[in-house]
């Protein structure tokens, strides 16, 4: 699992992808498409994809 640093500790890319969703510093389909738990961040599309195979990819 990819992590980043931060003063206090490591945390998982996603919690770090989803706090940048959150302040709207990236679009929800950059945090899916870069996401290693995709069905963390399906919610936020304005068009989920239709079928969830990329979800194992």
């Amino acid at each position: 699992m990819l992590q980043v640093g931060k003063k206090k500790g490591n945390q998982p890319l996603d919690d770090v992808i989803m706090d940048h969703l959150r302040n709207t510093r990236i679009s929800p389909e950059e945090a899916y498409d870069k996401a290693s738990d995709k069905k963390k961040f399906r919610q936020f599309l304005k068009d989920p994809p239709a079928d969830s195979s990329e979800e194992s990819a």
